[in-house]
């Protein structure tokens, strides 16, 4: 088997990519990945690299692929490794550059190694392992994997990380009132109540997809994505251009929801969607109003993946206020390779200790959960796409 490793994923193409990676997951498709490229948000002058691997038999069959980062930093990544970073340099270590599989700025689980069947996944390690050793990079990371990923990994000597995540599951509602029905009395009432009162403040909601999301539209979008970031951090990973890109390539997978006070825009929300779920990303408003924050992320998502038959709604990382309002921890995977011997004992004691509290605090923040009967717990589920055979 052959490893390589691309500068950019134009340099697979399409046909390549999607043999392996599928159309149907937003974040993995190659037009979101193609549109960071080719708008600047990755590249030579920023943390993220691009050095796209895939994987081919002896016969130049493509076996395999996968979304790869040089990085200069932890930033954008959210599996917060600062404090291993910070150990490094306190004992005269480098930590950067590093070796990424993942999406940028995109805490979204799911399959980081695309492979026509699971035998792929061993090779697929192995050269990053290699990769590794031979760019002296510090360490290599799977973020955000998929647990398949994760145990074969493990088998290799990676270090696991556990994390969760608040996803909201559709159990077969017929509307959000039914939802409701699921709750007990107190968490049911307060949720009446954060709804009712964005009528009670004159605000009114729209959603917005397929022909709908016109120049002007994403104009208002990228408007309240930029004010957010600016408020938040000072930095806007994402271009006004990138948008319009998505609009273009990746319109059927675009759902925007916005706010108005008569006619006047107030609030956006941002998601894309697949066959199966739908994936909060960003929002920002103009001025704050009581619970608008709550309606367009997670009550207008829910409604919306209700109407549409989704199975999950996974509106992003963090957010303890989340499983007040129905959505469940679900636990979450990465996987790391770390090349020095005494920093990798050092935080697989570390990974150990987390997993461990992990497995106290899941049970516990179950029990917060609204819901009068508690669900069985939820794992996440996704298709097969990324194996094709």
């Amino acid at each position: 088997m052959q490893a390589q490793f691309h500068p950019s994923i134009r340099r697979l193409g399409l046909q390549s990519w999607s043999e392996m990676a599928g159309t149907d997951h937003p974040f993995s498709h190659f037009e979101y990945l193609a549109g960071l490229e080719s708008t600047g948000v990755v590249g030579p002058l920023t943390a993220w690299q691009p050095h796209h691997l895939t994987l081919k038999d002896q016969n130049e069959n493509l076996l395999g692929v996968a979304p790869l980062y040089i990085k200069h930093d932890s930033w954008g990544e959210f599996i917060f490794d600062f404090a291993w970073a910070e150990a490094y340099h306190r004992y005269g270590y480098e930590y950067y550059p590093k070796l990424v599989c993942a999406i940028p700025y995109t805490p979204v689980p799911h399959r980081r190694l695309f492979t026509r069947d699971s035998t792929s996944l061993e090779p697929m390690l192995a050269a990053l392992e290699t990769e590794t050793e031979s760019r002296d990079f510090s360490s290599a990371h799977l973020l955000f994997c998929h647990q398949e990923e994760a145990m074969a990994a493990e088998k290799r000597g990676w270090l696991i990380r556990h994390g969760y995540q608040y996803h909201w599951f559709n159990r077969g509602y017929s509307d959000f009132e039914d939802v409701l029905k699921d709750y007990r009395s107190k968490p049911r009432k307060n949720t009446r109540r954060e709804r009712r009162s964005l009528d009670e403040q004159g605000l009114t909601c729209r959603v917005f997809e397929g022909s709908d999301i016109s120049e002007s539209v994403l104009d208002h979008f990228y408007r309240f994505y930029q004010k957010t970031f600016l408020q938040k951090s000072g930095f806007v990973p994402f271009t006004r251009d990138l948008f319009g890109l998505w609009r273009e390539h990746l319109g059927e997978k675009l759902v925007f929801i916005g706010a108005f006070q008569g006619e006047q825009w107030v609030a956006g929300s941002i998601f894309f969607k697949s066959q199966d779920a739908l994936f909060g990303r960003y929002w920002g408003t103009t001025q704050e109003y009581n619970h608008l924050h709550f309606e367009l992320c997670y009550y207008q998502a829910i409604d919306y993946a209700i109407r549409k038959g989704l199975s999950r709604v996974e509106p992003g990382a963090q957010g303890e206020f989340k499983i007040k309002r129905g959505f469940e921890p679900i636990p979450i995977y990465s996987a790391h390779w770390i090349r020095h011997p005494q920093f990798r004992l050092a935080i697989a004691n570390f990974c150990k200790e987390e997993a461990a509290h992990m497995q106290q605090v899941l049970p516990l923040l179950q029990r917060e959960l609204p819901f009068s009967i508690p669900h069985p717990r939820q794992t996440i589920t996704v298709a097969d796409e990324g194996q094709t055979e």
